[in-house]
């Protein structure tokens, strides 16, 4: 991520770069979605370790790809917040969509699996 980019302006540009049709409304939901919109006009480099993981979170669902690799989604984040990004990652799962995660916690993998 871009340290000098607000996470908004990131998102739109990971947009853009894959063609997404309405980037900024696509964007908008996503930013909604992770509950992330109180950070959108902020640069990423002043964002705590864990709002930095959501918004890179939200970066890897540009497009609604099919396959989503994550290395350890909720290190770094607080334990108040770590269960909210496990049940967000359960809420991601489909009949059409691989999620592939690294994690050194057992619990994570046992719970978003």
């Amino acid at each position: 991520m871009y340290d000098s980019f607000t996470v908004f302006d990131f998102m739109m540009f990971l947009a853009l770069l894959k063609g997404i049709e309405d980037p900024e409304i696509h964007v908008t939901n996503l930013l909604l979605r992770c509950k992330l919109e109180k950070f959108a006009d902020q640069i990423i480099g002043k964002l705590s370790g864990g709002a930095v993981k959501r918004a890179s979170l939200a970066t890897s669902l540009i497009g609604d790809p099919k396959i989503i690799f994550l290395d350890e989604p909720s290190s770094g984040v607080d334990v108040a917040n770590r269960k909210e990004v496990w049940d967000f990652l359960k809420s991601l799962k489909s009949k059409d969509r691989v999620i592939l995660l690294t994690t050194h916690q057992l619990e994570e993998a046992e719970h978003i699996s």
